[in-house]
């Protein structure tokens, strides 16, 4: 017997009722609903058929603070339904938010703790130069790439001291 892949799991996993998309997992479904109703944002469940267009006129119509805490619901709801897909492992909204502003807290602290960038693009050449990292500090290069055809996928990290 084949394994099932994930590719050809129609229904959504949070909710196991309506057919998934990113826009049914992220704002529709009952779980997601539940997350922004417990966050910052509170879902007033408004008609939404289009996560990308939702997501644009949240972030332009609310104060900032509110766009970062989206911005990392969403990820972490997107999380759950990949931990109930691929870890049969599930979580509550309650849960979901609350790692979402733990999130939040730690990326706001990265980026007071930021000092000068560590790319310097020439624009009058297009030239990109990258610097040596600050004494004890580390930069971290990533970048990943998928091959759908193939079936495969590729990532990259270089760590610099």
């Amino acid at each position: 017997m084949r394994k099932k892949s994930a590719y050809l799991i129609k229904s959504c996993p949070l909710c196991n009722v309506e057919v998934e998309t990113i826009c049914h997992v992220l704002v529709q479904c009952g779980f997601a609903r539940s997350c922004w109703n417990i966050s910052v944002v509170n879902y007033a469940g408004e008609e939404v058929t289009d996560f990308t267009s939702w997501f644009g006129d949240l972030l332009t119509k609310k104060q900032i603070g509110v766009g970062e805490e989206a911005g990392m619901v969403a990820w972490r709801i997107w999380m759950a339904r990949d931990d109930i897909l691929w870890n049969n492992k599930s979580i509550k909204a309650f849960d979901v938010v609350k790692l979402a502003r733990t999130n939040l807290v730690s990326w706001r602290n990265a980026q007071n703790q930021r000092s000068d960038p560590l790319l310097n693009v020439n624009y009058s050449n297009d030239m990109e130069h990258s610097r040596k990292p600050i004494v004890y500090k580390y930069k971290i290069n990533i970048d990943g790439a998928i091959f759908e055809a193939d079936n495969r996928f590729g990532v990259g990290i270089v760590i610099q001291d």
